[in-house]
């Protein structure tokens, strides 16, 4: 269980003033060998689809396998959400087979979201190996039998077929965002031939916390895409039937909305270029309001690649009507542009642009403006920098910028286990261009340091 690496990344980043586009600091030294993960400071951890699925924090995890057996736990605080969310789970899980495990999961919340909850996973596949079953039930108070929460998500795929299915319930008193939720989804994709593909997708979500509050969404699309190759580049032109309704009733008063688009795309894509063009057109209608009105949405993505090592992209949108179910009448232009280029020695330098302007009873306008350039060290250090500077004007006038610094590293380990005369590699590491010797170089084999 002893070997393997250390990673410590450190990222300094100014709190901006406007959140949704900035960054966020963070320092993270983790310990990862063939059986043993342990992470300390800002990490994310999964568990399981009703404890933990992945959520930020500062804290300490550990996943350490041994034999069948595979332990996780983890404590962590959330230190950019509010109100502050705290997380304590554990787990123990056993390989029943080379493909079924089952576990056991603990979490407990406090915060907005509080509470504990004890569940019970299994993983299997039962059609083969490109099948999945992910089955979970969970108690989380004493009526548990009467309401429980559960997971379940199942997929597979052939040459032909591809498909996944899930469904989640989330009891009333739940420690997380299903309290009351019942959730459906399914995608199927059939292969008619080599160049037509059809594809469907569906989601229904129902939640109920009682006091008149419900709320009910639907997401419905089915389509055909075809394909070929033309000129020595790829040619796809698709079309989709898009229906959604959306649903929220209170004790005070009730909205709903339906939407009916069609989307069309066209793409061709090279080795080194490609475009993307996709339209829009629908209507929208609410019962409830007794309005109705017509949405549009033309939108292209471009790159293009004059050298292996320089990539340029572009984006532009055009939108209007009710573009959302809680937005008034308006139109929307977006335009974006950003550049990659890979210098010599490991560095790497970005730049994005980015604009949109939105119309309706007031005129919004938001630009964004960010560079970074990257340094990939030989013996395996990342060190970044980036910048971004935010304008957005309409209800109120905002300047801003933000900055994010952040430095990764590989530490040989200091559990390293003494190692066989018949383990130990030996050899010399010349510079391919001078044939000059190099020394203080960390190599890795799979997870560890040599």
């Amino acid at each position: 269980m002893l070997g393997g690496s250390v990673f410590v990344s450190a990222t300094l980043a100014e709190m901006p003033r406007q959140k949704f586009y900035g960054e966020d600091a963070n320092l993270k030294a983790t310990y990862v060998s063939e059986d043993v993960i342990v992470q300390l400071g800002d990490h994310s951890q999964a568990i399981s689809p009703l404890t933990l699925t992945g959520e930020k924090g500062l804290g300490a995890s550990a996943d350490v396998s041994t034999g069948n057996w595979n332990i996780k736990a983890t404590a962590q605080r959330a230190r950019y959400i509010f109100p502050v969310q705290e997380r304590l789970a554990f787990s123990v899980g056993y390989a029943t087979s080379s493909t079924s495990t089952a576990s056991v999961n603990l979490m407990h919340r406090n915060g907005y979201y509080q509470g504990s909850i004890m569940s019970l996973r299994t993983l299997s596949s039962p059609f083969g190996p490109t099948s999945k079953l992910d089955l979970e039930c969970g108690m989380d108070n004493a009526e548990a039998l009467r309401d429980p929460s559960c997971s379940m998500q199942f997929s597979n795929s052939s040459r032909r077929l591809s498909y996944r299915l899930g469904a989640q319930r989330g009891s009333t008193s739940f420690p997380g965002a299903i309290a009351g939720a019942t959730q459906f989804s399914e995608y199927l994709s059939f292969r008619l031939s080599r160049s037509i593909r059809l594809d469907n997708n569906l989601n229904v979500t129902k939640r109920s916390l009682g006091g008149g509050f419900e709320r009910s969404n639907l997401f419905a699309k089915v389509g055909v895409t075809w394909s070929t190759r033309v000129l020595g580049g790829s040619l796809y032109v698709s079309a989709h039937g898009v229906h959604t309704q959306n649903a929220y009733t209170t004790l005070a008063s009730s909205s709903d909305r339906t939407d009916n688009t069609l989307r069309s795309s066209l793409g061709y894509h090279l080795r080194r270029m490609g475009l993307t063009v996709s339209v829009e057109q629908g209507t929208s209608r609410s019962s409830s309001e007794g309005t109705s009105g017509g949405l549009s949405r033309i939108k292209s993505n471009y790159r293009y690649s004059p050298t292996q090592s320089w990539s340029i992209n572009g984006s532009w949108e055009m939108s209007s009507g009710n573009l959302s179910a809680m937005a008034l009448k308006q139109t929307q232009h977006q335009i974006g542009l950003g550049s990659t280029l890979a210098l010599a020695k490991g560095w790497t330098a970005s730049a994005t642009a980015f604009r949109s302007t939105v119309e309706a009873t007031i005129r919004q306008q938001y630009a964004s403006l960010r560079g970074s350039i990257t340094r990939t060290f030989k013996t395996g250090r990342t060190l970044s920098a980036r910048i971004q500077m935010n304008h957005s004007a309409g209800r109120q006038e905002i300047r801003a910028s933000d900055y994010r610094l952040a430095f990764t590293t590989p530490l040989a380990s200091p559990f390293n286990r003494a190692q066989s005369e018949a383990n130990i590699l030996r050899g010399r590491l010349i510079d391919q261009d001078t044939g000059a010797p190099i020394t203080g170089i960390m190599m890795f084999s799979a997870t560890t340091s040599l």
